[in-house]
């Protein structure tokens, strides 16, 4: 559905550690996956690996892999190797999800989401001081983390410069998602195209909390990591519960959703658990008040 591959067409592959990861689909030692063009999910690609070795062997690792020029990184999956261990002399694996993205793990339609930083008092890592002179830039697990540099890259100065906010030093700038982008987004800002924010590997982690039908969504601001080392920088994939008195004998429940996460009710905390309401993005439901103790979480 995201339209990134076409299961008519492109071809789905296993190269691994046992077959010296091989992608050429014409070689008798490649692994090559096959679906039913008209079974109940096409979608679902299989095939049968042919290994020689005793019950309990393991260590084997792998991947998936198509031909489809759309996937980018060179047509593997981004996610770390997978592994295989042999139980039995018909080992069958349970149907596993490209990059591990169910359904409930990524947007299906375009979307254009805006992220913000403020810049007060930002220092890099590398001593740089702002002062409203620099080019602020995103960079991130969607943008293919383009290599850090200064000057920045083209990629980074055509898709990933930030707009100034007028009057303020906070920066702004929407980028257009295709759809199969995963809700996660792992990304970091930069002065001047310098990987100056904090140190490696220290990301900030956000979702895209859009509702069905919804085609845009505005992250919350984000703070300069290096000034803010205890502001979190990491969100939770569900949170933000509250419980606020609404119009008399009414209950206003908010919270911070995701996509197919549910608002549920109980009357004790161990249950039964009811559903009360879709929960997807951020949002809020009016409820009666009850007449005794109840309990609200979100559930994904």
């Amino acid at each position: 559905s995201t339209g990134k591959f076409n299961p008519a067409t492109d071809k789905v592959l296993v190269p691994g550690s046992f077959n010296n990861w091989n992608t050429n689909s014409l070689d008798p030692g490649s692994v090559v996956l096959t679906n039913n063009p008209v079974g109940p999910n096409s979608n679902v690609f299989s095939g049968v690996l042919s290994l020689q070795g005793p019950i309990g062997a393991c260590g084997y690792t792998y991947k998936y892999w198509t031909d489809s020029t759309n996937m980018g990184n060179s047509g593997y999956e981004t996610r770390s190797d997978r592994s295989l261990a042999v139980n039995s002399s018909n080992e069958v694996l349970p149907t596993a999800f490209w990059d591990d993205a169910s359904p409930c793990q990524v947007i299906e339609q375009p979307q254009s989401i805006t992220f913000t930083i403020g810049m007060t008092n930002a220092t890099g890592t590398d001593a740089t001081v702002y002062n409203g002179t620099q080019a602020i830039y995103l960079n991130g697990d969607f943008a293919g983390w383009w290599g850090w540099a200064n000057p920045a890259p083209t990629v980074a100065s055509n898709i990933y410069t930030m707009t100034n906010i007028v009057g303020t030093s906070n920066y702004f700038v929407t980028v257009a998602f295709p759809a199969g982008q995963n809700l996660r987004l792992e990304y970091k800002y930069s002065m001047n195209g310098s990987d100056n924010e904090a140190g490696g590997s220290v990301n900030h982690i956000r979702y895209i909390r859009t509702t069905p039908g919804q085609t845009n969504y505005a992250l919350p601001l984000d703070l300069w990591i290096n000034n803010n080392p205890t502001v979190p920088r990491v969100e939770s994939e569900l949170g933000g519960l509250t419980a606020t008195p609404a119009t008399p004998g009414n209950v206003q429940i908010s919270y911070r959703g995701l996509k197919c996460a549910t608002l549920q009710s109980a009357t004790n905390v161990a249950g039964p658990w009811q559903y009360k309401a879709d929960a997807a993005g951020v949002g809020s439901n009016t409820f009666p008040a009850a007449l005794q103790q109840e309990y609200y979480r979100l559930s994904r």
